[in-house]
């Protein structure tokens, strides 16, 4: 056995080494490797990465699926997606939106607001369409008589046109008369929307006008 009192880097060399041929080695900057002859099985779970180095270091964070994070050129955290992404979220913060890249519609059954160039909010509404309807006649005279007195169930809306040669005045009760009514001229007609649960009443100042009602609903 020699024994070595001090060790010389210009005629000694040591070497670590263990049965599987895995080695231990300085490199020219001073720091010890390892080189490794087959393969090497990390079993520890907590690895500290507080002293990462962006110049040297790279760290993925992704799936089974392949769906991993990145940082673009922009320094923004980006999500590189191998398939399709389900958003299960009901609850977004839009209070950030920007007018050159984000587009929100609100609509309800057919009816959508628009911006229009001059920043107005106009309305695209979809027509309503009426499955049921029904007619009936009311001879209008200078005592207030009830149009459609039996009205159509759900009625959503009403037209009344004034075909005899007497103006008309239309109030909500029997009380109506030609200084409180809306006046229905002779030889027109108007649109309404009015529910079956309100009442109409027409009265003449003189004479009579014949009526004709229809009435829709859905």
């Amino acid at each position: 056995m020699i024994t070595l009192d001090t060790i010389d880097s210009a005629c000694h060399s040591i070497k670590i080494q263990d049965s599987n041929g895995d080695e231990l080695a300085i490199d020219a900057s001073g720091f010890i490797t390892a080189n490794i002859n087959g393969t090497v099985t990390v079993t520890a779970t907590d690895l500290d990465i507080r002293d990462l180095d962006s110049s040297q270091d790279s760290v993925e964070i992704a799936t089974a699926a392949g769906q991993a994070l990145s940082i673009d050129g922009s320094g923004f955290l980006t999500v590189n997606v191998n398939g399709s992404v389900t958003v299960t979220a009901t609850d977004f913060d839009i209070r950030d939106l920007d007018h050159t890249q984000d587009n929100v519609a609100i609509s309800q059954g057919g009816n959508t607001l628009t911006v229009e160039s001059d920043g107005s909010i106009n309305v695209n509404s979809a027509e309503d369409a009426y499955d049921t309807w029904q007619t009936s006649t009311l001879t209008a005279t200078n005592t207030a008589g009830e149009i459609a007195a039996s009205p159509l169930a759900n009625r959503l809306r009403m037209i009344i046109q004034n075909l005899g040669s007497q103006d008309v005045f239309l109030g909500e009760d029997n009380t109506v008369t030609t200084s409180s009514g809306i006046k229905l001229p002779k030889c027109s007609s108007m649109d309404v929307k009015l529910g079956a649960g309100s009442d109409l009443w027409a009265i003449t100042a003189s004479g009579s006008a014949d009526l004709r009602i229809a009435e829709f609903r859905a």
